[in-house]
């Protein structure tokens, strides 16, 4: 067996030869998405060595909400989810987003492309998205490496990105920004990526909320 700190069952625990100690359950973490898992087990490991009890490693973790524009919950407009992950800036931050949100998934792409290969996205997009709605520079490499196994639909600004995607989005799903790419071409950091991002959320749940209300 692996030793160090490892999820076991519904808990992190230390495994070593004499067993595993306890520190986290399961329970107590609040951050969304697997991929940010391993941030918290990071964290454990290390207050582990620097001899945190686990009831302090424990208050900690159920205090720790997540970090804005990291896998961020927006909400939901009409039972479909926004999840805000303008961080993940390149193709492996992108995997891992798209593997952890809730399928099926409508996902906003694109901006300044970093480098790496698209193509290992294919087979991920194809099992797991509905849409692939692309912005900026570099929106015609998702067409490339996406267009045959999913619908890829190529838009002026964000804010009408999320409008797309909202309304292709299916019923319970997703729509993940995860854009594999820097926001250097339309914004001036991805932090400013991301509250455009929330704010078209927020402008397209107050219309909603305005049409059903006439």
């Amino acid at each position: 067996l692996t030793a160090g700190v490892v999820v076991a069952g519904d808990r992190i625990v230390h495994r070593s030869e004499t067993g595993d100690r306890p520190l986290i359950p399961l329970s107590a973490v609040q951050v969304p998405g697997q991929h940010l898992l391993s941030d918290v087990l990071a964290a454990g490991a290390a207050a582990n060595v620097l001899g945190a009890a686990d009831t302090e490693m424990t208050a900690a973790v159920e205090s720790f909400q997540g970090l804005e524009h990291a896998f961020e919950p927006v909400g939901e407009v009409d039972g479909v989810r926004f999840v805000n992950d303008s961080k993940a800036t390149n193709v492996e931050a992108a995997a891992r987003a798209v593997e952890s949100a809730p399928a099926p998934v409508v996902v906003i792409m694109g901006g300044r492309f970093k480098g790496g290969d698209l193509r290992r996205l294919r087979e991920l997009i194809g099992e797991r998205a509905d849409t692939v709605v692309v912005i900026g520079e570099a929106r015609e490499r998702f067409g490339e490496a996406f267009g045959s196994v999913v619908r890829v639909l190529e838009r002026e600004s964000l804010p009408l990105a999320v409008q797309t995607a909202f309304g292709v989005a299916p019923p319970g799903g997703t729509v993940l920004l995860a854009p594999a790419c820097a926001s250097l071409d339309m914004f001036r950091d991805y932090a400013e990526r991301g509250r455009v991002f929330k704010q078209a959320v927020a402008r397209l749940r107050e219309e909603r909320a305005t049409t059903r209300e006439q």
